[in-house]
């Protein structure tokens, strides 16, 4: 049973790392395609990288520039950009703003990244 739990809090610690650099990697490019490229070579997203992936990384990992976070969702248009679009919705599907008041879950959802500014 030791040897299990050692065996686990490993995986846990690499899990960690990988997710580390993932998340150092979207923070530092300004290309989508290397750091999704990266995240998938390290086993954080599918390989290939869904919207579902990709949604669930912005959404769980902790560390990620909040700002780069918003202009990531934010490309458009839709037909330039299917990709973004369904990761935004897949994005949008991870909250649950059941019993919440309207402006509750506003605050809520514009936590989790910033609005790009003009």
């Amino acid at each position: 049973i030791e040897i299990e739990w050692l065996s686990q809090a490993r995986h846990h610690k690499l899990r960690k790392r990988r997710l580390d650099k993932a998340a150092s990697l979207f923070n530092d490019s300004s290309r989508d395609k290397e750091w999704i490229q990266a995240a998938e070579r390290l086993s954080v997203l599918s390989n290939p990288a869904t919207p579902s992936s990709v949604a669930s990384f912005l959404f769980n990992t902790p560390k990620l520039d909040k700002v780069k976070i918003g202009l990531y969702l934010s490309k458009g248009p839709k037909e330039k950009y299917p990709f973004i679009s369904e990761v935004l919705t897949e994005f949008c599907k991870l909250f649950s703003f059941e019993g919440l008041s309207f402006s509750e879950a506003l605050r809520m959802f514009l936590s989790t990244f910033r609005l790009p500014g003009e």
